[in-house]
Order: structure tokens, then sequence, then C-alpha cells
């Protein structure tokens, strides 16, 4: 079934787009990717040397070291920081996790 035409938020121009009309969405999700990036350079999270590490803490991954149990095949392991929303530049910050008990986390401290 064809979507309904809605009035673009920004603008006022029918779209079946969605909230926005085509121009606007594209300014949205423009500027929301430009926070995303500013965040990650700020607390370099996601720099060179956390893909490096957190690659080998995920490939050494034996037990989750949240809730202690061993991973299994299949599992999402992700690599943790272990103080949120600092600059990773060594193994010692990370350690490995399954994707739900990270989650569940949040930024709370260990």
């Amino acid at each position: 079934m064809p979507r309904l035409p809605e009035p673009c938020l920004t603008c006022g121009r029918l779209s079946t787009n969605g909230s926005r009309c085509e121009a606007h969405a594209y300014e949205v999700e423009r500027a929301r990717n430009s926070e995303r990036a500013k965040t990650k350079r700020q607390t370099g999270q996601y720099s060179g040397a956390y893909k490096r590490l957190s690659k080998i803490v995920r490939a050494t991954a034996v037990v989750c070291h949240l809730c202690g149990k061993p991973f299994e095949p299949g599992d999402q392991i992700e690599a943790d920081h272990l103080t949120p929303s600092t600059p990773v530049s060594d193994l010692s910050q990370l350690a490995p996790a399954h994707r739900s008990c990270n989650a569940s986390r949040g930024s709370k401290p260990v």
C-alpha cells in the first residue's frame, strides 16, 4: 500500500519520504552524522588505535568480563571500554564483553 503524502516539518511541502522532504531529510541526516563524528573525535573511541586493539581483544576473547560466561560460537563480542569515553591507547583499557552485556552496562564505570 503506497504511503500517503505528509507535509515536511521544515518547509511544509508534501512528501511520501516521512516527516521531511528529501532535501530536508538529507540536511537533518548530515547534521546528525556531523554530531556523531564530532563526539567520536572528542572521545577518541573509534580511532585507529581503538579499531586495531579491539580486533585483538575480540580475537583472543574467552569469557565476558561483565557476566563471566564463556563465549559460544556465534556470540557477538565487543571490546568494552573499561573507562567510558576515554581515548584508547593500549590493551589494558579494553576487555571482551557480550554485545548484550555491554549494552546493558551503558556508559557506567565497571
